[in-house]
């Protein structure tokens, strides 16, 4: 058994978008398979408290910055040092601390880890473009760092995140919950859908947190690749693939 600590901006129910419902799922099932597990998070107004086994601690301090000077770096390095010594942390999981959003809540946390000589993994939920992120992401020796996907892991080591540290972890799926072939002919009766129409679902927003439209998540891919296939399909029965966002492949 381990004792493992998880730290984001977000958690539910403040957000619950695809990395919040990851952390939460993750945890619950370390949870069950007997580890111990703490989340630091936001506040954003909820409190901190056990939720299904997992110690959630929420805190002002690990809310998006807003630039001022509110001593944010102090206090949340002593909140993390207090939350590691209170649970006895073994490993410290951080969710995308190398963008640069709350550059100094990711120094407080990282230098608490080195302090404590606690190891700290970096979980790469998408690729920086920034010169502060690529920096963090690089110049900081996280201990390993895991991509959602290869062509994240190859994005990462481009941008200077020596190999051996880098692994590529897909994100798992609820097979329990998602079921290839499965139609919910009652969903579909609800949204007006009848017949054999497909429909295509993803987990990324359309709007990104900026409010602007999240282009990097695909969407105008999968337009391009729906309509190609349609073309393909009304002119010949020969298969063709159209490679998508991300390595993705979508087959007639």
């Amino acid at each position: 058994m381990v004792s493992v600590c998880h730290v984001y901006w977000f958690y539910p129910p403040a957000a619950i978008g695809g990395i919040e419902t990851f952390i939460q799922s993750l945890s619950t099932k370390l949870v069950e398979e007997g580890d111990t597990v703490t989340v630091v998070t936001g506040a954003y107004g909820a409190e901190s408290g056990n939720e299904n086994g997992v110690n959630v601690v929420r805190s002002t301090h690990f809310e998006r910055y807003s630039g001022e000077d509110d001593g944010r770096e102090m206090k949340s390095y002593e909140l993390i040092k207090k939350v590691m010594r209170e649970n006895s942390v073994e490993v410290l999981h951080v969710h995308n601390f190398h963008f640069q959003y709350n550059f100094p809540c990711t120094l407080a946390v990282y230098r608490a880890a080195r302090d404590m000589g606690v190891p700290v993994i970096l979980h790469v939920h998408g690729v920086p473009s920034e010169p502060v992120s690529e920096f963090i992401a690089s110049k900081f020796r996280w201990d390993r760092v895991i991509c959602v996907s290869k062509w994240v892991a190859t994005k990462m080591y481009e941008k200077g995140v020596p190999g051996d540290r880098i692994s590529a972890i897909y994100n798992g799926t609820d097979t329990e919950r998602f079921k290839p072939g499965k139609r919910d002919t009652k969903l579909l009766g609800e949204m007006g859908i009848e017949g054999d129409t497909y429909v295509i679902g993803t987990p990324a927003r359309l709007i990104g947190s900026t409010g602007a439209i999240a282009e990097s998540k695909g969407y105008f891919n999968i337009m391009k690749a729906l309509s190609h296939i349609k073309e393909n399909r009304d002119g010949h029965d020969k298969t063709s693939n159209y490679h998508g966002p991300r390595g993705a492949v979508f087959a007639k």
